[in-house]
């Protein structure tokens, strides 16, 4: 019984995560400006994509954002409206970070794909 409520689970689990691929993701991420140095931050959720995928919204409360990956930054827009369309590779983890105004002390940003 054990062993068939932990397959259950797992399948349930793989669902899932099959589900979320294949709908709608939104990557979103902060920027605190702190004092440089010693306590400014970047906090973003990364995504992993299975597949590749489209930016179909992008928000930004500073001067636009950017999009990185382990390998660094894959694109920077300071309109948030010309992410639209933006195709992203299967791959990743996917990290966004917004640029604050001049004067800004927090803002966040993010990103909503649609992954097929």
């Amino acid at each position: 019984m054990k062993k068939l409520l932990m397959s259950l689970t797992t399948i349930a689990l793989v669902t899932a995560v099959c589900v979320l691929a294949q709908g709608k993701v939104t990557i979103s991420g902060k920027q605190i400006r702190g004092v440089p140095g010693r306590n400014a931050q970047l906090i973003s959720s990364g995504v992993k994509l299975a597949r590749a995928g489209t930016v179909v919204e992008a928000v930004s409360g500073g001067d636009g954002f950017w999009i990185e990956d382990d390998m660094g930054v894959v694109n920077e827009y300071r309109d948030p409206r010309k992410a639209v369309g933006t195709p992203l590779d299967a791959g990743g983890p996917y990290r966004v970070y917004p640029f604050l105004k001049k004067g800004q002390n927090e803002t966040s940003a993010y990103i909503t794909l649609t992954v097929p």
